[in-house]
Parts: C-alpha cells; sequence; structure tokens
C-alpha cells in the first residue's frame, strides 16, 4: 500500500519560494474557475430548456403516478421524487433541478481537482478543471437536467475512490457502488469501465502483495454486480409491471441502436466542432496523453502512466456512439482533462526552475483564449432562451387546470399524460420503419385533447407533410392529416382538437367524425345545425366519439368546433422566439 502512495503522490521539483508569475497564474485561474461556476449558476435560469430535459423530469411524474414501467435509466426517478413540490410549473421544476445539478457540478470540480493532484502539483491541477468548465460542450450543458452530468459526477467518485490513499474493502465496495449507480441511471456508463477496469488493474499490479490485490479487486467486481442486481431488483418493485425479460430486450435494442447501426465517427460534426471549439484544451490534452505514453514505453514510473492513459480511452466511444452529441461530452471528459494537468505541470516545472519566459507566455494566451470563449460565449447566450417555453406551459396551464392527455414530441408538459411514443430521432426512425399509421386510433384510444407543434413532425399548419424540406423525421402522409383534420390552431405552437367547416348550402349537412369525445365551443358567424339541433355561435355542444353531421342554417359560413369550454387564450401574440434551439 505504501508502494501505491509514493506512486500516485506527486512531489513538485524545485520547492520553496514560489515565483510570483507562479502565484499570479495561480490566482488567475482560480478567478476564472469561479467566475464560470457563478456564470453558470446565471445560466440554469436563462439557458434554453432542451427537449430530453423535459422527457427526464417526465419520467419523475410517470413515477409518482404509477405508470412508470422501464426499469432501466430510470433510477434518477427516486432522487428527484421533490421536485413536482418546488412548483407546478413544469419550468420551475427543471431550474431547481438545474440548481441541483449546478451543486453536483461543485462536487465533480473538486474530485477532478483531488484526483489531478495525485499526478501533479496544486497549480497544475487547477488546469483540469479550468479545462472541464472551459469546454465549449461542457459550459453549454454541464447544468443540464439530464443523465450526463448525475453519470459523471458518480464515475468521479467511483474513481476517487480507486485512487484514494486508503483502498480499503471498505472503498472498494462503495467505489463499485457508485459505478452500478451510474450504469443504472445511464446504460452508456459501461463506456466508464474502459478507465474502471485498467485502473484497477494497474493498481493491483503495483501492490507488493499479490493476493491482497487480488482480493482487493476481487471485492470490487462482486460489489459491483451485486450491487447493480439489488439497484434493479429493489427499482423494479417500484414500478408498475416491470419485467427483467422487457429490460433485458430494451438494453439489446438500445445497445443495437446507439453503437452497431451506422458509420464509425457517427457525430463526426459535433466532434469537429469540439476539436475547433477547444483547440488549445486539446493540446493540453493530447501533450499529456503523449507524456504517459511516452513514459509507459520507456518505463518511466511505468504504473503510473498505465493509469493516465486510461483516462483517454473513453474518447474511443466517439468511433462507434450513435449519441455522441454536444451534451455527451459532459459525460465524456471529466477523466480525459486529467491530462491537460499532466501538461501544464511539465510547464510549470519549468516556470520554477528557470527565468523563461515561454510557459509564462504559454499560460497567458491560454488564460486569454479560455476567458475570451467565455466571455463570448455567455454575452452571445445572454438573452433569456427560455421566454418561449414559459409563455407556452404557462398558457396550457391556464387552459386546463388538471392534467389531461396531450400530443407532442418530448413530454413538454411533463406533468400532463403523454399521449404516443417518444419522437426522438430513434423514435421516428422505428416508426417509419414500421410503415403503419398510428394516429387514429391512438387518438381514439388516448383522447389527446391538445397538441403541442414543437417538433417539424407536429407542424400541421402546413399544407403537406413534405412542406418543409429541412424536417428529417416526418409522420406518415396518412397521420398528418388526421391530426390536420381534427385539430384547430389555439395559441402559438398549440393546438386543440377540433374541427372546421366551410358550410356552403343551407341545410346540406356535411358528416363529420369525432375521435375525441367531450364538450366543445361552436366558433361560427351564424348558427349552425348539428345533428339536427341549432345551435348559436359561443354555445357549447357535447360530442361523442361517433359520426356527426352539421349544416347551415342561413347563408354559407365557416364555422369551428373547439373541444372545452370556452377555453382560455392569453391575450398577448406569443414571442418570435423559438421553443428549442439547435446544440
Amino acid at each position: 500500500m505504501s508502494q501505491i502512495r509514493h506512486i500516485l503522490s506527486h512531489t513538485p521539483t524545485g520547492l520553496g519560494q514560489i515565483p510570483k508569475p507562479l502565484m499570479l497564474l495561480e490566482r488567475g485561474v482560480k478567478a476564472i474557475i469561479v467566475a464560470m461556476i457563478v456564470l453558470g449558476l446565471h445560466r440554469v435560469f436563462i439557458a434554453n430548456i432542451n427537449w430530453d430535459e423535459f422527457y427526464f423530469l417526465s419520467l419523475v411524474h410517470l413515477y409518482q403516478n404509477g405508470d412508470l414501467t422501464a426499469p432501466l435509466q430510470t433510477i434518477h426517478v427516486h432522487l428527484f421524487g421533490w421536485l413536482p413540490l418546488v412548483s407546478d410549473n413544469e419550468i420551475h421544476q427543471i431550474f431547481a433541478a438545474r440548481v441541483f445539478m449546478w451543486c453536483l457540478s461543485l462536487g465533480s470540480c473538486w474530485m477532478i481537482y483531488d484526483i489531478s493532484r495525485k499526478f501533479c502539483s496544486r497549480e497544475a491541477a487547477l488546469f483540469p478543471v479550468l479545462f472541464y468548465l472551459g469546454f465549449s460542450y461542457v459550459a453549454d450543458h454541464v447544468l443540464s437536467f439530464r443523465a450526463d452530468p448525475l453519470c459523471a459526477f458518480l464515475f468521479l467518485a467511483s474513481l476517487h475512490l480507486l485512487l484514494g490513499k486508503d483502498r480499503s474493502r471498505i472503498h472498494m465496495v462503495i467505489s463499485a457502488i457508485f459505478m452500478s449507480a451510474a450504469i443504472m441511471v445511464s446504460i452508456k456508463s459501461i463506456f466508464y469501465l474502459a478507465t474502471i477496469g485498467p485502473v484497477l488493474l494497474t493498481l493491483s499490479l503495483m501492490e507488493p502483495v499479490k493476493r491482497g490485490a487480488e482480493l482487493r479487486g476481487f471485492v470490487f467486481i462482486i460489489a459491483g454486480v451485486l450491487a447493480s442486481f439489488v439497484l434493479f431488483q429493489w427499482h423494479s418493485s417500484t414500478l408498475t409491471n416491470a419485467t427483467a425479460t422487457e429490460a433485458g430486450a430494451a438494453m439489446m435494442s438500445a445497445g443495437s441502436k446507439t453503437l452497431l447501426s451506422g458509420p464509425f465517427f457517427p457525430q463526426a460534426y459535433f466532434i469537429v466542432r469540439a476539436l475547433a471549439e477547444n483547440g488549445i484544451i486539446w493540446l493540453f490534452i493530447f501533450s499529456g496523453l503523449w507524456k504517459a505514453g511516452h513514459d509507459a514505453w520507456r518505463g518511466d514510473n511505468r504504473h503510473r502512466s498505465l493509469i493516465l492513459l486510461s483516462f483517454a480511452l473513453p474518447l474511443l466511444s466517439l468511433v462507434i456512439y450513435r449519441n455522441a452529441f454536444p451534451y455527451f461530452f459532459v459525460f465524456l471528459m471529466p477523466a480525459v482533462v486529467i491530462l491537460g494537468g499532466i501538461s501544464a505541470d511539465l510547464l510549470i516545472t519549468r516556470l520554477r526552475q528557470s527565468a523563461s519566459r515561454i510557459p509564462a507566455a504559454i499560460f497567458g494566451g491560454t488564460l486569454m483564449l479560455i476567458s475570451a470563449s467565455l466571455v463570448t460565449s455567455h454575452f452571445k447566450k445572454l438573452p433569456d432562451q427560455t421566454i418561449a417555453q414559459r409563455e407556452v406551459v404557462a398558457a396550457i396551464h391556464g387552459m386546463y387546470g388538471e392534467p389531461v392527455p396531450y400530443l407532442d414530441r418530448n413530454s413538454m408538459m411533463s406533468s400532463f399524460p403523454k399521449a404516443g411514443f417518444y419522437m426522438s430521432g430513434w423514435g421516428m426512425e422505428n416508426y417509419r420503419a414500421r410503415k403503419s399509421a398510428i394516429m387514429e386510433d391512438l387518438m381514439r384510444r388516448e383522447q389527446p385533447r391538445f397538441l403541442i407543434a414543437n417538433s417539424c413532425a407536429l407542424n400541421i399548419s402546413m399544407a403537406s407533410n413534405t412542406s418543409d424540406a429541412t424536417c428529417q423525421h416526418r409522420l406518415l402522409d396518412r397521420d398528418f392529416h388526421i391530426l390536420r383534420a381534427n385539430f384547430v390552431h389555439h395559441w402559438g405552437p398549440i393546438y386543440v382538437i377540433g374541427k372546421t367547416f366551410d358550410i356552403g348550402v343551407p341545410g346540406v349537412p356535411q358528416s363529420f367524425q369525432i375521435f375525441v369525445s367531450g364538450i366543445y365551443t361552436l366558433e361560427a358567424a351564424a348558427p349552425v345545425s348539428i345533428d339536427g339541433v341549432v345551435y348559436q355561435p359561443g354555445d357549447r355542444v357535447r360530442l361523442d366519439q361517433a359520426p356527426h353531421n352539421i349544416a347551415a342554417t342561413g347563408g354559407p359560413t365557416r364555422a369551428e368546433l373547439r373541444l372545452g369550454d370556452r377555453l382560455y387564450k392569453p391575450n398577448t401574440p406569443p414571442t418570435a422566439e423559438p421553443l428549442y434551439y439547435r446544440f
């Protein structure tokens, strides 16, 4: 054990009085990190809420309503069960969840720093934290309410215990539990095993007493398997009709779709952007990676170098992982950036030992570039990007006092029961592959009251399903026309169940079909006859799921039936801002 502590402890060379440039450097890095943390807290309340944040929240409400059946990647519902107590408004609930993620990010940053301290000096260990928070994709998504920040925290907690001074069996057990919890939060956490496995193996090889090392490794593996089993069984027992068979099938399907369904580097565009936007950070990381590889090849403190090399292995997931979108880098980078600290440590050592201005110039340029990127990005995204989302959520809560079924892409009204499937890119691909229209049956069965056009596929204001050439995932033509014929525009992107009629010859009825039963409000310029009964404009009409007919009582007129008893509609027009912003 003492040998491991020696290998994983870093003693900077040239100790003594700290040079003034080094003191200024340390203060500058700390100041930028603090600024990033403070600005991040501000971004919690103005950054556009991505569609999968609403979906992540909807799982919490599904669980609390007793409707959650999927045990995989839903264990977070227990951690966030308090969110509905914060507010009835989904926007406020997500803000509260983001503040929680902000607190987690503080813990993640501390663990990145403390792990880095095992490999480099105090000053250099600040740089991995700077690089993590300063990485463009991480800065944008580290506080998002999704699995990635939570998985990153759990992975770092597991790694931190593995590399700790006291590697007792109880620490191995706790580390394994953290890793199992990360996998329960998201299956993609298996990518972390590319680091955890080699670290565990290398630490075992470093032990002078092989039997003790093997035993600790065995304890970690057994504890991890048992923790995964216990967490899965416990979580499943709290759900409705959850089965291991269905969970296994879902896991196989997810693995096939996300790992084996596309070419190498399926998200090459976002990878290239990550390289271009964070060039100086990658330069430090790859320099540290080269140093670790060089030391391992030469045999200089090989065990330490092998551990450092393992920190980069999760990067290989970019070769095959379909969902390597910008938010994935929050998950991907926590250990990778530690390699940047190795490069920083080499420059700091040179700065300590000589009067060379080159290291100072490199550090100065790095801090200026990261600071400029931070300021530019923050001011570029400074306007509140949640205005449209706030308006829509408030309008729907004003329309309906209690949750009612609805249609949308991603469960934006997370506390309401969503009808239909989760319309992600993956979901839409599966839907299109089946080539079977579903909307008429879905409307009859689930009785949705309104629709949010928060996807181009649901933009039923278009005359045709192919009007928007940029829409990558469209509904089948029959489904599009079913929705277009059975919803009327209400406000902004909100449509409600209804029918529109252009009635011609008086007394000649038009037949129509109602899929969703309820009280409808008549909107017309003149009285009309519905099923032989004359109704005045503004009257309420009870219509059941059946065929009906409507006719004019005077001259030609336009009439509209809208489901609801004089539904609330905001007095002001909606903002021109989009509901969702692109990555």
